[in-house]
């Protein structure tokens, strides 16, 4: 059995690119939402319907940018994990923004549960899934 495994070329398992095109679609319907409907956003993250945020078109448009990229990631793993990176880094700054800058002082449940599902968990997996294509590439490089 061990020979069999040992003879057969790594691949990038099928399940996460699949996983990287839902987070790619979850994260292009989100950014969507709120470049297009950012007060109603807004007003649920703070439950102040008074409260605007000018900033936040800018925000959607860095998550559907980040989720076209996964989706590139998810067509071309191998050649493209480099730009998993970017997506974490930008997951994350975006949910730091959001946490300790654009909404300081006015955290509630849902802006806990946006930042939770939304930035951690996904960065999370995105690490997991840099992480499996990175030991896939370093072995195709030694055969």
């Amino acid at each position: 059995m061990n020979n069999i495994n040992e003879t057969q070329e790594p691949l990038f398992p099928f399940s996460y690119r699949g996983f990287l095109g839902m987070i790619g679609a979850w994260h292009l319907a989100w950014g969507f939402f709120i470049r297009q409907f950012s007060g109603a956003f807004s007003a649920w993250i703070t439950r102040d319907r008074e409260f605007t945020a000018d900033f936040l078109p800018e925000v959607g448009l860095i998550l559907m940018l980040s989720g076209s990229i996964l989706f590139l990631v998810a067509a071309f793993p191998m050649r493209y994990r480099v730009l998993l990176v970017f997506c974490v880094l930008s997951f994350l700054t975006i949910g730091a923004f959001l946490y300790t800058g654009a909404f300081a002082g006015q955290a509630t449940k849902q802006l806990y549960f946006h930042l939770i599902s939304n930035y951690v968990l996904t960065s999370i997996f995105l690490i997991i899934i840099g992480v499996k294509a990175q030991q896939v590439a370093k072995s195709m490089k030694m055969r």
